[in-house]
């Protein structure tokens, strides 16, 4: 294929490439050179485009990568000539995984960087310029879009970063740089990428690599619907006192945004520190670590005397994000240090005072696991002083709209979104979240052309309605917006308890809600607690 070719690959025509494979589309995939990058794109297949087992719907093929369309392999195997065979983000992000836990023990930073390139005819080539002359081997470099790609500094704090970038940069016009530190700025690969996102923001000609501050590096808070105006209100009200508090919600609905509102408005701990963990991604050992801090010697790798995350957000909040994922090991280190406002570092002694306002998250109910036996009730009461209930993105539908302007404006774009794109919007159930309506977000500031965000430019996944829904027929019922989604939730509630024969916690589980949230729901819908399921 020459530079701007495309080629599309079907069942049949206008396919220009036929397969005579019912698992292909009619037209299932489209390959296109794009400055001698072949990237291939899903065309709303059935089936879909795969690399191993996860779904992709528009990627850069790099030589011996294989993608799977439908029931057919494919692969590059013309290498580049012109450049050094990068890895793929999947590679990156695990390259980034091991530099995190190698800089763990010993509490050193590491920098990632998103180069872009500006311009309409721009391409990711004028970034993979500057990160071959700056980034070393190539397994810390990778193409993230069409005019970007990232890069892994390790050992780097930011001012080194910026130093050599910067120096980088004065041969090639046109590009900025957007860095975000480990752990200072996030501490996930996900959360790192997005604060290089977000700094990108503030870079220009004059200074085209830029760091913001780590407070300014928190996405901004939408609040539309009658739930989320009640619920911060909420916390505007139990924000300067001390207690503890539990925010519950499902994965990606954006609790770290209310620990954080939490944070700014509790008066002069404001000013303190704001700390945060996930405690789903760290081994045992390292969160303990993580937390309470160590002595040098203490296990291989610490080289130093490290702080704990309770002792450098003393005077401030700590926030920890999945704490039902703890281990009953690391349930009763937390225990002792929230009962005794002291902390020992891991392989020493002393004790030393902390003064720490705890704020966590969870997806779980943990006072169901708490009768089950999995998490222990003493925490709980710790940590539960009082109860944020966070709902999920398809009960705040007031708010998509909003948010996708609001991460249109992070993405550095300004679409104009159709009435039919806006409809498959509204009219998805958004299971990831607020996380997932960022990634559709940010997807279509890639793909869409102009400046018009179109049904195409959107995942295949938003134009495939649920089963329960396309079995009820036509959505145009005569009925009002919000009487139409509650109908279908309670067909949902009754669904959920009839399978699991009137058990509450089974049906919750089935529907991945906590179990309040269930309970609640069927008091709003006068759903009976003896259901019976005949």
């Amino acid at each position: 294929m020459h530079d701007g070719d495309q080629l599309r690959v079907g069942r049949s025509r206008p396919a220009e490439l036929v397969f005579e494979d019912r698992s292909l589309s009619r037209l299932h995939v489209e390959f296109r050179n794009v400055d001698g990058n072949i990237w291939v794109r899903d065309l709303d297949s059935t089936n879909g485009v795969h690399v191993g087992e996860r779904r992709v719907f528009e990627e850069l093929m790099l030589p011996g990568k294989h993608f799977r369309i439908g029931a057919v392999r494919v692969s590059l195997n013309a290498p580049s000539q012109e450049r050094p065979q990068l890895v793929s983000v999947d590679e990156w992000r695990q390259a980034v995984l091991r530099e995190r836990i190698r800089s763990i023990p010993s509490g050193q930073s590491f920098t990632v960087a998103l180069v872009h390139c500006l311009g309409a005819n721009a391409h990711v080539q004028g970034a993979l310029t500057v990160m071959e002359e700056v980034a070393g081997p190539l397994e810390r470099m990778c193409v993230y879009s069409a005019k970007s790609a990232l890069l892994l500094l390790p050992n780097e704090d930011a001012a080194s970063a910026n130093a050599r970038l910067t120096s980088a940069l004065r041969q090639h016009e046109g590009l900025r740089v957007g860095l975000a530190v480990f752990p200072s700025d996030a501490s996930t690969v996900d959360e790192l990428i997005g604060a290089a996102r977000r700094s990108l923001r503030g870079s220009t000609a004059e200074a085209p690599v830029a760091r913001m501050s780590s407070g300014a590096n928190e996405p901004e808070a939408i609040v539309a619907s009658s739930s989320m105006v009640a619920l911060y209100a909420m916390v505007k009200r139990i924000a300067p006192s001390r207690l503890s508090v539990l925010v519950r919600g499902e994965t990606g609905a954006g609790k770290e945004l209310i620990a954080r509102a939490i944070h700014d408005q509790s008066g002069a701990r404001s000013q303190g520190p704001l700390k945060s963990v996930n405690c789903g991604a760290l081994s045992d050992s390292i969160l303990q670590s993580v937390l309470f801090g160590h002595v040098k010697g203490a296990f291989t790798g610490a080289e130093t005397d490290r702080a704990g995350l309770f002792e450098s957000a003393t005077g401030g909040t700590l926030f920890l994000d999945e704490v039902g994922e703890l281990s009953q090991g690391a349930q009763a280190a937390l225990l002792r240090v929230l009962e005794t406002g002291r902390v020992v570092r891991v392989g020493d002694t002393r004790e030393i005072a902390v003064d720490v306002r705890i704020v966590s998250a969870t997806h779980r109910d943990l006072h169901a696991c708490a009768e089950e036996g999995s998490f222990r009730s003493d925490l709980l009461y710790r940590l539960d002083g009082v109860s944020l209930e966070l709902p999920p993105l398809r009960e705040r539908r007031d708010e998509i709209l909003p948010l996708s302007a609001h991460f249109m404006t992070l993405a550095g774009r300004e679409l104009t979104i159709t009435d039919a794109a806006r409809a498959l919007l509204l009219g998805h159930s958004w299971p990831g979240n607020v996380r997932e309506l960022r990634n559709v977000i940010e997807r279509a500031c890639v793909v869409a052309e102009g400046e018009t965000l179109l049904p195409e430019d959107l995942p295949g996944a938003l134009k495939k309605r649920p089963a329960a829904t396309a079995a009820t027929g036509p959505v145009d019922t005569g009925e009002a917006f919000k009487d139409q989604i509650a109908s279908f939730e309670q067909t949902l509630l009754l669904q959920a308890l009839k399978e699991a024969g009137g058990n509450q916690t089974q049906a919750a589980k089935r529907l991945q809600m906590p179990l309040r949230t269930l309970v609640y729901k069927m008091k709003k819908y006068g759903i009976r607690k003896n259901f019976d399921s005949e």
